[in-house]
């Protein structure tokens, strides 16, 4: 089970590599998450303005490809780009330790978050989630709306897609313009995304792992959940639960992720519980 609790107080290497420093970097040696997302952000964007095409990869043979040419992966030497990051953000750090930027660092509201995991009776653990309230501060998005971002994977038949998943899914839905006006769309946008994604490098690495999905959403007042599989998501409003999906099974044949929105009432405490399923689902023939 994965459990986050609050009250309403309150595509490529370059991609995934934001979300690995940003976790390594800040969370784990002393900076606030808010701080290192800010930091993190800065100096991605220093990044994407930095030269990086002596640091791409060799394109391989064409041959029997499903990609098309506009989704076509830019692949890079994640290590050169991972020195050039790391120095980007040892420069931002520096500068900001000078003079320090006016960002604001205390949350308009505090959403308590925690986390178990089993790995029951696996050789290794498969499963992957990710807890982010820093969502608007990571990806530089500066409107009025607070957002964060909850999901969980139950990997099967290897890790790969867990990760992937966890890696990608949440930054494919930051680029989504109608993020704020349509979670629905927005959400089943980043999915499909996504499962191209995975699906174009799973053939280039042959890998065969899968994976189920939930996710969730929160802005402001209102929460979205989206889905693939039967992993589960339930909300507990004043001791009662309140059902928000309806979670697919191996005799219910689904091809989209579906969604549901809700309105969160203020100052109403809540928590969302989600519970891995271990249906072989979803994510085209990889994570089907």
């Amino acid at each position: 089970k994965y459990s986050l609790s609050g009250r309403f107080h309150f595509l490529s290497a370059k991609t995934k590599l934001l979300h690995n420093m940003y976790l390594s970097l800040c969370l784990f040696r002393g900076a606030s998450p808010r701080l290192g997302a800010l930091l993190c952000q800065a100096a991605y964007s220093q990044l994407l303005q930095t030269d990086l095409l002596p640091y791409q990869c060799p394109e391989e043979p064409e041959g029997d490809q499903e990609e098309k040419a506009d989704d076509k992966a830019v692949l890079f030497q994640s290590e050169a780009v991972q020195r050039t990051f790391l120095n980007k953000l040892i420069d931002v750090a520096l500068a900001w330790h000078r003079n320090f930027p006016k960002v604001a660092l205390c949350p308009s509201r505090n959403l308590q978050c925690s986390i178990h995991a089993i790995k029951n009776t696996r050789r290794k653990m498969e499963d992957k989630h990710l807890a982010l309230a820093e969502f608007n501060q990571l990806f530089g998005i500066q409107d009025d709306v607070d957002r964060a971002y909850y999901a969980v994977f139950d990997g099967h038949g290897g890790v790969d897609a867990a990760t992937y998943a966890s890696t990608h899914l949440h930054v494919v839905l930051s680029k989504q313009e109608m993020l704020q006006s349509d979670a629905t769309t927005a959400f089943k946008t980043a999915f499909k995304r996504t499962d191209d994604m995975f699906r174009n490098k799973a053939k280039r690495e042959l890998l065969r792992s899968g994976s189920t999905g939930v996710a969730v959403l929160i802005q402001d007042q209102e929460l979205t959940v989206a889905w693939l599989g039967d992993s589960q998501a339930i909300l507990v409003r004043d001791g009662h639960v309140v059902r928000l999906m309806d979670p697919h099974k191996p005799e219910r044949e689904v091809r989209i992720p579906h969604t549901n929105t809700q309105p969160l009432l203020p100052q109403i405490s809540y928590y969302v519980v989600f519970q891995n399923g271990n249906a072989d689902k979803i994510f085209g023939k990889f994570i089907a």
